[in-house]
């Protein structure tokens, strides 16, 4: 076997051997910046003492509280379905009171603006007649007792999202 000079070799290719050259890390994205606090971090040093099973979420790992803490992907999915639930309960609330009662006073806005107060007989109309609301944005305002109108406390309640 001959011996190989490999800086000819590479000069015949137009290869510079007094530079060094980097293309990046393999499996790297562009524009995603690596955490240099984690365990293979561009400085090595590990965070928090070296622990790395509780820097990823995931299948099976615990939360303080004990219970499996869910990926990103199905935090998502269980928000979407709770504030869907919500605001079909709160659309049931407020329609039914409407149409149990003609004089529950009714908010309606568009978010934008100041709302309006319809009773619950126009609301009723304005339904029948293919009108639209914003549950967001609707809610009872006020509802008749012993002859007064009593306040709603909780006007136009929002969702809240928990905690990851």
């Amino acid at each position: 076997m001959s011996n190989l000079n490999v800086d000819a070799l590479l000069a015949q290719h137009g290869i510079d051997t007094d530079s060094l050259t980097h293309h990046g890390i393999k499996g790297m994205q562009w524009g995603v910046r690596r955490d240099r606090n984690r365990p293979g971090g561009a400085d090595g040093k590990p965070n928090n003492g070296g622990d790395s099973s509780s820097s990823k979420s995931g299948s099976g790992k615990s939360s303080s509280s004990g219970s499996p803490r869910l990926s990103r992907k199905e935090f998502k999915a269980k928000i979407k379905v709770e504030k869907e639930e919500f605001y079909k309960q709160k659309a049931d609330r407020v329609i039914g009171a409407a149409l149990k009662d003609p004089h529950t006073l009714i908010s309606l806005s568009n978010g934008v603006g100041y709302p309006t107060v319809v009773t619950g007989r126009k609301f009723k109309t304005y339904l029948e007649r293919g009108g639209v609301f914003d549950i967001k944005y609707t809610d009872v305002f006020a509802t008749k007792q012993n002859g007064t109108f009593v306040r709603n406390a909780n006007l136009n309640e929002q969702y809240k999202k928990p905690k990851r």
